[in-house]
């Protein structure tokens, strides 16, 4: 089978395979998503939002944290 791949400044820049990001979606947690994307080539991107993994968190900052954190132990990193 023949994959055509696309190489434009985007997808050298950020070393993924296919020119494609995942929005980020304000209030709704994206983090699966993200990885999702990330995984099958593209550039996955998390909200900012008041939720994490464990659920709906007082400090927004520590979600995201804790949001990053989750991405980053199931992907190849940032």
């Amino acid at each position: 089978m023949l994959y055509l791949t696309i190489i434009t400044n985007i997808t050298e820049m950020f070393g993924i395979k296919h020119p494609l990001a995942s929005a980020p979606m304000r209030p709704y947690r994206t983090t699966e998503l993200a990885i999702a994307v990330t995984e099958a080539g593209g550039l996955g991107t998390i909200s900012h939002s008041d939720r994490s993994m464990d659920g709906e968190e007082v400090d927004s900052i520590a979600a995201m944290k804790k949001n990053l954190d989750y991405v980053i132990e199931h992907t190849d990193g940032i």
